[in-house]
């Protein structure tokens, strides 16, 4: 399993470079990709994801993917998502059965690969208002897999948005959501944690 990510611009750089020590650190080797945000807004830049994915799985044939954005810390070894332990093609943290988080996503060697591109096929069909989630989201029912880990919300774990949901978690990959910014109705608040 190889862990992988992307920046746009040096803040995100270093966040890329934080995160992918934190992998190594629990044992896991990662790759950063360098993308150009044309826009420099950070739903532009999130939407490079399925691309970006699609990219790593061509680039690294021999290895499952698991995806994890650049503003993310390991705080231990996935355990769940080691290949050894399950048949799995897919994975990620559904928040409801609607829902799923790009945020860290999982996919097996080989088979994984056609999840990546229907993803990136979704994400193409919504040019006037591109979101990788609900792409994500039409791409896995539309493919109804019987194959899909629903991850634990302590594999996508941000401290501000879940201690009052789930209670005592201990994290796995902690997501720190970057700087202040609003999505989906919500507005998030820059905290401690962020670099910017």
């Amino acid at each position: 399993m190889k862990v992988c990510t992307y920046y746009t611009d040096a803040r995100y750089e270093e966040m890329a470079r934080r995160m992918l020590e934190s992998a190594k650190a629990v044992g896991l080797k990662g790759i950063a990709y360098q993308a150009e945000n044309p826009t420099g807004d950070w739903k532009t830049g999130d939407g490079m994801k399925p691309a970006m994915v699609v990219q790593a799985i061509k680039d690294n044939p021999g290895d499952s993917i698991l995806f994890v954005d650049a503003d993310c810390t390991f705080r231990s070894y996935p355990s769940l998502l080691d290949e050894a332990t399950h048949d799995y093609e897919f994975a990620a943290y559904y928040d409801t059965p609607e829902l799923i988080y790009s945020t860290v996503t999982w996919f097996r060697a080989g088979a994984g690969l056609r999840y990546a591109e229907r993803w990136l096929e979704e994400w193409r069909k919504m040019p006037e208002k591109p979101n990788d989630v609900g792409a994500l989201v039409s791409a896995i029912s539309s493919m109804r897999p019987r194959s899909v880990l629903h991850l634990p919300s302590s594999y996508c774990w941000c401290e501000e948005l879940g201690r009052h949901r789930f209670g005592p978690v201990q994290p796995v990959i902690e997501h720190y959501a970057v700087g202040e910014h609003s999505f989906g109705g919500n507005n998030y608040a820059k905290t401690k944690n962020t670099i910017f």
